[in-house]
């Protein structure tokens, strides 16, 4: 007489008899959202990126400038940091994403905190607090050569 033995689910919290309930499901998503801020970026990237790219590609730009729109902002009291998703089809932002520390380059017009490539010729950029792509404090980046790191504070 041979028996066997039921196989155990692996995954029994994906079983049609566990019942979700809306909290557990609001903690789950709450808990995936702040995980990791690299996580909440590439879902956002998923879901929302195609209407993103789409304002990026359709916002005039200057000659010579890369082509962008606000991603997120953040802080208090007007002291807003800004992130730009930023299109640069040569993909020259490639080896300053690399890098850590404060960046100068000249696709951008000036120096920024980070850089973050999300896919080809598509980046993250985050400006220092109260300043933004058109308002810039310090000299651009333009006068500065191709690339320059400033030592960190």
């Amino acid at each position: 007489m041979s028996s066997t033995s039921p196989q155990r689910d692996p995954f029994p919290w994906l079983s049609p008899q566990v019942k979700w309930r809306p909290g557990k499901l609001i903690v789950l998503l709450v808990v995936l959202l702040f995980v990791s801020p690299s996580f909440r970026t590439e879902i956002r990237w998923l879901i929302v990126g195609f209407t993103y790219r789409n304002r990026a590609l359709a916002a005039p730009a200057a000659s010579g400038e890369l082509h962008h729109t606000e991603w997120n902002s953040s802080g208090l009291a007007g002291n807003e940091t800004i992130v730009y998703l930023v299109n640069d089809p040569d993909d020259k932002l490639a080896e300053y994403s690399a890098k850590s520390g404060p960046t100068r380059s000249t696709s951008l017009p000036c120096e920024v905190p980070d850089i973050t490539r999300l896919r080809r010729s598509w980046y993250l950029v985050t400006f220092y607090t109260q300043s933004s792509w058109d308002d810039c404090e310090g000299a651009p980046a333009t006068n500065l050569g191709s690339m320059s790191t400033a030592p960190h504070l």
